[in-house]
């Protein structure tokens, strides 16, 4: 398994007050994890929560089955738009686009 974090960006999310502020600032988690990998890990949360046992709290993640497939689908210009939204928040495209210089 790899992963790739995008980490919040610097600075505070107590002074927004929005809603959308404060999930852009989540960590985003990207791995390549195939079917298999996948299934095992539902199932031992299945096995932690029938156990009664405290899950893991929700973490946002996009997973891909292996490495051509991310490369293909997550490309650099993409990869930028994706921490341009994460550090500054949501944004339509107009904005965002101009931001990266794209307009």
């Amino acid at each position: 398994m790899c992963t790739y974090v995008i980490p919040p960006a610097g600075g505070s999310v107590r002074d927004k007050t929005s809603l959308e502020a404060r999930v852009m600032k989540k960590n985003i988690r990207i791995e390549i994890k195939d079917e298999r990998e996948s299934a095992r890990d539902f199932i031992k949360a299945w096995q932690r929560a029938e156990k009664g046992m405290t899950l893991e709290g929700p973490v946002e993640r996009i997973y891909f089955e292996d490495l051509g497939t991310l490369l293909r689908v997550l490309t650099p210009r993409r990869l930028e738009a994706l921490k341009t939204v994460h550090d500054r928040g949501p944004m339509s495209v107009r904005p965002l686009a101009k931001t990266l210089g794209r307009d």
